[in-house]
């Protein structure tokens, strides 16, 4: 999903002209960590993303902002597991 929008931002901005090995690189290890289900994802969360998760979760902010470092805690502590 994150490749193909690159990749249309890429279209829409005329940059495929532009295109590097190392962006090439870079769209295929995306690739990987796709069919792996994995996600590159912010160490920490974004206002907007604090606002989301409080408004679904019925938190505060703050609250939200905790459990977004709480998963990703534990997705990182628990990776190999399965």
């Amino acid at each position: 999903m994150a490749r193909a929008y690159i990749e249309a931002s890429a279209t829409d901005k005329g940059m495929f002209d532009m295109r590097s090995p190392a962006f090439d690189f870079a769209l295929k290890a995306m690739d990987v960590l796709g069919e792996a289900d994995l996600m590159i994802l912010p160490q920490e969360p974004s206002n907007y993303m604090c606002m989301m998760g409080a408004e679904i979760a019925g938190v505060d902010p703050f609250t939200a902002k905790k459990m977004y470092r709480a998963m990703l805690a534990a997705a990182i502590e628990h990776a190999f597991e399965d």
